[in-house]
């Protein structure tokens, strides 16, 4: 979960971990039943597009924003959330 909070934008099988994030806007996930057409399927349909479609600066609009919505999720899995969620379970 580091990557996202540099902004990073997550491709992975969808398994574990992955069902306690809202995907939506952050990364994509992959069908684990089929990931190779999955991720090409994802590559041409969505993330090529997304990242190639400038604005007139020349900025990736909708990319820049999916990776301020990572950074943004990011902070309800850190390890500072964590232990601010144990002490107030443990000690209040």
């Amino acid at each position: 979960m580091k990557a996202i909070s540099n902004g990073v934008l997550n491709c992975t099988v969808h398994d574990g971990w992955t069902y306690e994030v809202d995907w939506e806007g952050i990364g994509w996930t992959l069908d684990p039943e089929n990931v190779a057409d999955s991720l090409y399927k994802l590559i041409e349909d969505d993330i090529a597009p997304s990242y190639y479609r400038r604005n007139e600066e020349g900025l990736p609009i909708e990319w820049i924003g999916r990776m301020r919505k990572s950074i943004e999720v990011s902070k309800k899995f850190s390890t500072k959330r964590m232990l601010e969620g144990y002490k107030k379970l443990l000690y209040c």
